[in-house]
């Protein structure tokens, strides 16, 4: 058979449903027979938006980070959203998706068309290093020469995205190796001796950790993004409940413990609450599960010292980069839950130590955060939407002001999807897509600012083309609002006073635009809340201009 057919074989046999791209001469061979095939494929307008649909896609859909499936040599069941483009500036289009994948730990395939091989090196028309531009930001990258490696590369592709550490896998295919005949055979297991991450985590770690907890009088959990990779929420939402140990998250970790949760003390961190924030002051022990603890949720780490400090992630090299642990685990975060739980009595105190309605002292972990801000009327107007949406949920949040008015929203049992890491302004509408192709019944939710919505707004296109029932909010300030506010921070008046941040000459009517791609619209002033029972209750795609 052809190598293209060999590939869409491949893929098949993964399991893939769906495949977001844009097609190029130098991936057409591979297009010809995903056309008509079982896998379902959605054509966006940029690259970018193909590989942000696939994060999102991932992130939402089937089982990502089921316990048991990253063992070497067993067939993976982990979700991981494919992306496709050709060669050259198509394949560089998918770098921020990709290196956006990279920052989060999402897994993701990307699979990019490349000039002929004996072209490779030339600067022939349309070619670009991209596994070279790409490095910094994969797990691995693969630049196929022998189109009888296909299976094989492909069957590994998957399963470095989705074990140990989550994260993107680059595949990149000559157009004559695509076009060449070669033998089929898919292998079931795969065996790299070179990458074989830890799962379980060490039982005498666990057993300093469950004695650590067991004489604190005041723990803290902090859960991080790998509660959701892992599966592990519900595993933390009933060790919270039994132990009575209070919570607060990371951003990429919101949606771990339910927002009506009485332990749910918040989202730490330069744009948390202080509530959250004093929390991690006022703990003498800090539980940290699949988190980072980079400098946005930690800015001042040494104020923790002296403090027992577990920190469980399944990326070695993130134990100790950022904080000094106590007691240092590496290991899947379910693995830990099911193991730290056996170890423990069933309640551990009869009341947290902590809620989310209790005062605390004026000290802060943070210098910026002495008083409590004012809620602004956005996050007001968006406190409402938390009482109208749906338990299951999903925001999908850009990145600048309107994601941090976003991360407030309270979800019961939704996520709260977003560019955390890497920052990728235009996130929200692509990401948008994935979650609804995974599922068009989802109750989910985009917002965006004016500035990053201008970076995918073609993508409304994509969101008539598929009749996809996406619900869109716009926080229009004419302005890049964060930019802004940075500058004021910094004392940098010119950019403070608008200097290459002012949008409003530029900016479209949001409202008229979306009319003309059929989806139905509104412009919101005074933050009219009827507004989202009417984004809430359409059937069919619906956008909101909320100008402020």
């Amino acid at each position: 058979m052809f190598a293209s057919t060999a590939l869409l074989k491949s893929l098949e046999n993964e399991g893939v449903k769906d495949i977001f791209g844009y097609p190029g001469a130098a991936i057409n061979p591979f297009f010809a027979v995903l056309a008509g095939s079982s896998i379902n494929f959605t054509l966006v307008r940029a690259e970018a938006s193909a590989g942000f649909a696939a994060n999102g896609y991932a992130r939402v859909s089937g089982r990502v980070g089921v316990r048991g499936t990253n063992t070497v040599g067993g067939r993976s069941t982990n979700t991981v959203g494919v992306c496709a483009a050709t060669s050259g500036a198509g394949a560089l289009g998918l770098l921020p998706a990709i290196a956006c994948a990279y920052a989060d730990s999402i897994p993701i395939v990307a699979i990019t068309g490349q000039v002929k091989t004996a072209e490779v090196g030339s600067d022939a028309f349309q070619e670009a290093d991209i596994i070279g531009a790409a490095e910094p930001f994969v797990k691995y990258s693969y630049l196929v020469k022998n189109p009888n490696d296909i299976p094989r590369i492909v069957r590994e592709a998957f399963y470095l995205a989705a074990a140990g550490r989550q994260g993107p896998v680059l595949i990149d295919i000559p157009v004559d190796v695509q076009e060449a005949e070669c033998d089929f055979y898919y292998p079931e297991s795969v065996n790299l001796r070179s990458y074989n991450p830890t799962r379980e985590g060490n039982v005498f770690q666990i057993k300093k950790a469950a004695d650590a907890i067991i004489a604190s009088k005041r723990p803290l959990i902090i859960a991080g993004g790998g509660v959701h990779s892992s599966n592990a929420v519900s595993l933390l939402r009933e060790f919270a409940a039994s132990m009575n140990i209070p919570v607060v998250s990371t951003m990429m970790g919101l949606g771990s413990i339910s927002g009506k949760s009485t332990l749910n003390l918040g989202m730490i961190g330069i744009h948390g609450n202080s509530r959250a924030n004093n929390a991690l002051f006022e703990a003498d022990t800090l539980i940290f599960i699949g988190a980072r603890a980079g400098e946005r949720s930690i800015p001042t780490p040494e104020k923790l010292s002296g403090k027992e400090i577990i920190h469980v992630d399944i990326d070695p090299a993130e134990i100790g980069k950022n904080i000094i642990p106590t007691i240092p685990i590496v290991s899947d975060c379910t693995d830990f839950f099911v193991k730290l739980s056996a170890r423990l009595p069933e309640r551990l105190f009869e009341t947290p130590w902590a809620t989310a309605q209790e005062k605390t002292s004026q000290e802060t972990l943070y210098e910026t955060s002495h008083e409590t801000p004012q809620e602004t009327p956005l996050e007001r107007y968006f406190n409402v939407l938390s009482e109208f949406i749906a338990p299951d949920t999903i925001i999908v949040a850009d990145v600048g002001n309107n994601q941090i008015a976003a991360s407030k929203i309270r979800l019961t049992d939704g996520r709260f999807l977003t560019s955390g890491g890497m920052g990728s302004m235009g996130y929200a509408l692509g990401a948008l897509i994935g979650v609804l192709t995974a599922n068009r019944e989802q109750n989910s939710i985009c917002i965006t600012g004016d500035g990053g919505f201008q970076m995918s707004l073609a993508e409304l296109a994509t969101i008539k083309t598929y009749s996809l029932p996406a619900k869109i909010i716009i926080v229009n300030d004419s302005s890049l609002g964060m930019v802004k506010d940075t500058a004021v921070n910094m004392g940098i008046t010119s950019i403070a006073g608008g200097f290459a941040t002012d949008l409003s000459l530029g900016n479209p009517d949001f409202t008229a635009l979306a009319k003309s791609y059929g989806i139905k619209a509104e412009t919101v002033k005074d933050f009219n809340t009827d507004s989202l029972k009417r984004l809430l209750e359409s059937k069919s795609a619906y956008l909101l201009n909320v100008v402020i």
